[in-house]
């Protein structure tokens, strides 16, 4: 997964919800003006999870493309199975 692609599907999600991006942004402003050491705690540990979750998205998705190439090595064509199933010691 691609930091460009999650970009894309974050400013696809905002100009599809106007209403809850403006909430949200509100929101934001008004606990930057009120408490700025709690928003930018909780901008941090925002950032720390997000990053922790990338770095799991990336290590599962080249697992499953790896068991993927390991599942394909190992299947036998239809063909090739019926022919041992006669030869039977």
């Amino acid at each position: 997964m691609d930091m460009s692609h999650i970009v894309n599907e974050i400013t696809v999600f905002m100009k599809a919800n106007p209403l809850l991006t403006l909430a949200a942004a509100g929101v934001l402003l008004f606990l930057m003006y009120l408490r700025p050491k709690f928003f930018f705690s909780v901008l941090l540990l925002a950032a720390i999870l997000s990053g922790v979750l990338y770095m799991i998205l990336v290590m599962s998705s080249t697992g499953v493309s790896q068991k993927k190439k390991l599942i394909e090595k190992e299947e036998m064509p239809a063909e090739n199975i019926v022919k041992f199933r006669y030869f039977r010691f």
